[in-house]
């Protein structure tokens, strides 16, 4: 998600189409034999490149076309499985039918002591770096499954957007008038690139006409669990509460200083390891910015065709306003470089977004 003090990015990654006579076909189902839907199919060069797409039917089934024939692999991956994986395999002239994928339920075992979250420290126990690894891959998985199922489903769903901006007084508060658009739902929280946010961060301060417009980025999918973010911050267990039935793991910059960076939290079904919620804030910002000013969060749901999907989403940065230079003194001489006084927090902007319809 990008923020322009105001502006909320939707976008989503496209994959072309390709019209072509290969491919692959097959069916994924459940340990029991069921049909499992909404199963997203990566198909792979030996090098890991992706090159096809696909998701499954009601039925279980998929059918990923390709450019060209040759050696393929494939990864599998549903919200609540175990992703699978299967070796080269070879993809004539022709679509290939291959053996029925079989999922098993995703499991955690969870130490019985975890690490409380304290404020200002970024540690983790022992117990809990043996279940990071694969909590980290079900969250990751889940919100790559609903970025793809979105933009290569079926479903359409509408979404109502709506602009909120508070400006302190003296005396309350003033609210602006809400403004409220729709549009179909695409992915709610998409990144700048990758690599501009590991040189420049997550948020930064525009030079020339724009100074003092601070743009806030936040993270999706191949931001927040690419190598470098997962080297920048430590992840930990936060102990949820009694008969909560979620797994909390939050997320804190382990290097000081520099850039703007991300703390946060992942909230995941105890049972499934669906991700049930992204909370982000923004670090590391300049000192007139208010603590927790800047950042977001976005709820996933399961809807009544059993695609998950983002509920409802909010994200919120500081409003601010250069202050006027002071008046030169009469008869006094131009100061020369004068510094540059900083911006003004006059208020807060925030952008939320809901899901208000479904159909086909």
């Amino acid at each position: 998600m990008r923020l322009y003090v105001g502006a909320c990015l939707l976008a989503a990654l496209a994959v072309p189409s390709v019209l072509a006579g290969q491919g692959v076909r097959g069916s994924v189902v459940d340990d029991a034999g069921r049909p499992i839907a909404n199963a997203l199919i990566d198909v792979s060069t030996p090098a890991g490149e992706v090159v096809g797409r696909g998701v499954t039917n009601q039925r279980g089934a998929y059918v990923v076309r390709l450019a060209q024939p040759g050696a393929y692999q494939l990864r599998v991956r549903a919200i609540g499985y175990a992703q699978v994986r299967m070796g080269a395999q070879q993809v004539p002239g022709t679509i290939r039918e291959l053996a029925v994928i079989t999922m098993t339920d995703a499991v955690a075992m969870l130490p019985e002591l975890v690490a409380r979250s304290s404020a200002g420290r970024c540690t983790s126990a022992p117990q809990t770096g043996l279940v990071m690894a694969p909590l980290l891959e079900a969250a990751a998985s889940a919100l790559e499954v609903m970025e793809q199922t979105l933009l290569l489903g079926n479903a359409r769903h509408t979404v109502e957007i709506v602009d909120r901006r508070a400006y302190a007084t003296r005396r309350d508060s003033l609210i602006e008038a809400d403004t409220t658009r729709l549009a179909e739902l695409t992915w709610p929280v998409v990144s700048a690139d990758a690599e501009r946010l590991r040189l420049e961060g997550f948020g930064h301060e525009p030079t020339g006409a724009r100074t003092g417009r601070w743009t806030f980025f936040g993270p999706d999918a191949s931001v927040l669990f690419a190598d470098w973010f997962l080297s920048e911050h430590c992840f930990d267990l936060i102990e949820p509460e009694p008969d909560a039935g979620t797994i909390v793991v939050r997320f804190e910059p382990n290097v000081r200083g520099g850039k703007v960076r991300l703390s946060g939290h992942l909230v995941l079904d105890a049972t499934s390891l669906a991700l049930r919620e992204l909370h982000f804030e923004h670090r590391n910002l300049p000192s007139h910015f208010p603590g927790g000013s800047a950042g977001g969060a976005v709820y996933f749901v399961s809807d009544a065709s059993g695609v998950w999907r983002p509920d409802r989403w909010m994200m919120r940065a500081p409003l601010t306003v250069l202050p006027p230079a002071p008046p030169m003194p009469i008869g006094s001489a131009p100061r020369v470089n004068p510094l540059p006084r900083p911006p003004r927090v006059v208020g807060s902007i925030e952008v939320h977004g809901r899901v208000v319809g479904e159909g086909e």
